[in-house]
């Protein structure tokens, strides 16, 4: 029953069916399964993980819970601990390819495309018509800088599934980046008779480089954010006493050699630190460059987020009584939407970094 509430979106009678069933039976591995995955439509992804850990301990032999910790570890960040949930899956169902395929994507996020490739096809071996394996595969052959395999990957997995709005996405973007324009005004019209009933899965990143309207745009932009639901209520007062002044965060993943560094660093230098606190926070790998350098010295603090869910990430941002929140990101590489919706801050606003609305609250 809960199974059924979780999949029509009914999740506060969701809880209380798995409440009585863990009430019949505190040891029922698939009623703590169903309980993580609707504290993960939730947004609890602590409790998430933690129901899931408490599956994985009544049923040892069975691949699901290591299989969904490593889904959600994947989608926090945490890719190390998601790659040996994935591993601890698959020593359960070695033939899996959801799990050779949740692997691939592991080792790709932790700079190993070419393994993830051959991870890849293993799957692909188990489940040649699948169009997320087909799919996945151009996204690492396009981050390889191999763009012509990766939009025939991509135009296989339309062919498999022609509602596919990532490899829609993709094959657009990728033959704008070629200079491929065989076949791309048929692509457009799909994508734009996608955004009309509000496909999932179409990048409002790739939608930015056709002409749209605003309307279309935001209409894009506000199926793809749906994906990440606002948590309720989670802003706080503020937690010290300060200086008086304001407390401004910018959270960003391009604290590096980047256009949206070159861009920010005079900004973030020419703060009034007399009226307002700076805060840098770092979502992605540190640098040795000069440029980092100079953004550091431009905050007050510089406050690293890498590896943190956006549970504990949010956290850190309320204990540290940030005012205004600034994500650099939007919808591009790297970006921290599910941060955002934990409304870590009062005010939340997003910036420069992406020309376009976040077609979210």
């Amino acid at each position: 029953l809960a199974t059924a509430q979780t999949s029509l979106g009914r999740h506060d009678a969701a809880m209380k069916s798995l409440e009585r069933a863990l009430e019949l039976d505190p040891r029922l591995a698939a009623a703590w399964i169903t309980l993580g995955n609707v504290q993960q439509a939730l947004g609890a992804y602590d409790k998430a993980c933690a129901s899931y850990a408490t599956a994985a301990d009544h049923a040892p032999a069975d691949p699901l819970p290591a299989f969904n910790l490593a889904t959600l570890h994947l989608k926090q960040g945490a890719f190390t601990t998601a790659r040996d949930q994935a591993v601890a899956s698959l020593s359960r169902a070695p033939d899996n390819p959801a799990a050779l395929a949740l692997l691939a994507d592991c080792e790709w996020n932790l700079g190993e495309p070419e393994q993830a490739l051959l991870t890849l096809d293993r799957a692909r071996v188990l489940a040649p018509e699948d169009a997320d394996l087909w799919a996945t595969r151009g996204a690492i052959l396009t981050d390889l800088g191999r763009l012509e395999e990766a939009r025939d990957a991509f135009d296989t997995a339309l062919a498999q599934d022609p509602n596919h709005g990532p490899a829609l996405s993709s094959a657009l973007f990728t033959r704008r980046r070629l200079c491929d324009w065989e076949g791309i005004d048929r692509l457009v019209a799909r994508f734009r008779e996608g955004v009309r009933r509000n496909q999932e899965g179409l990048t409002p990143f790739s939608w930015l480089a056709e002409d749209s309207s605003r309307a279309e745009q935001l209409a894009c932009a506000r199926t793809w954010a749906h994906r990440w639901p606002e948590i309720e209520n989670q802003t706080t007062p503020r937690l010290q006493e300060r200086d008086g002044r304001i407390t401004v965060a910018y959270l960003s993943a391009d604290y590096s050699r980047h256009p949206t560094a070159y861009l920010a660093a005079g900004l973030f230098e020419t703060h009034d630190r007399t009226r307002f606190r700076l805060l840098g926070r770092p979502t992605s790998r540190d640098e040795d460059s000069a440029m980092r350098r100079r953004l550091e010295a431009g905050f007050d603090a510089f406050l690293d987020s890498r590896g943190l869910t956006p549970e504990a990430a949010a956290q850190c941002i309320r204990e540290e009584a940030v005012d205004v929140l600034v994500d650099l990101k939007g919808h591009t590489f790297e970006a921290a939407p599910a941060l955002m919706a934990q409304r870590a801050a009062p005010v939340q606003v997003q910036y420069l970094g992406y020309p376009g609305t976040l077609g979210a609250s």
